[in-house]
């Protein structure tokens, strides 16, 4: 059963580079596609990991399919190893329009170092989940739902 509810799933970025000159360019964001809710419950989620495979449980059912997230960061320092934060921070996904229901957002990651090559760039790619709450309400309003990440450089 299908209650029609869609949702666009972006997200918005915040980039803090402890690297003056360093570059960040979003080469693909995280995109959790357009889904429909078809109960809510339990507890579902949509899981899209760094190289974009993605997982469904519980009452989701994807109409458009999402991707995962793929930065270069270049102007560094070249054949380094870098530590590379990405932290929510809203992890309650915002709705364009008020909604009764919302999704939870978290990251999902392998490993928090990226190598810079010959010419100080490097490749970051990172996944994510969304959840509901499972609180057996549908009132997903049909809109876009946003977070906020932000990606830390450190040397």
């Amino acid at each position: 059963m299908s209650f029609g509810k869609r949702s666009l799933l972006c997200l918005l970025i915040i980039i803090a580079a402890f690297f003056s000159q360093a570059t960040i360019t979003e080469l693909q964001p995280l995109d959790f596609g357009k889904v429909a809710i078809t109960k809510n419950d339990a507890s579902g989620s949509i899981s899209i990991d760094e190289s974009g495979n993605t997982q469904v449980s519980g009452g989701f059912a994807i109409l458009e399919q999402g991707q995962h997230a793929i930065y270069e960061l270049s102007d560094l320092p070249t054949s380094r190893t870098l530590t590379i934060d990405v932290d929510i921070i809203n992890s309650t996904m915002i709705p364009d329009l008020s909604s009764e229901e919302t999704f939870e957002l978290s990251i999902i990651r392998n490993s928090n170092t990226v190598f810079t090559g010959d010419s100080g760039t490097a490749i970051l790619s990172f996944g994510g989940q969304i959840t509901t709450s499972g609180s057996g309400s549908n009132r997903f309003t049909d809109t876009d739902y946003n977070s906020t990440i932000q990606i830390t450089i450190n040397l």
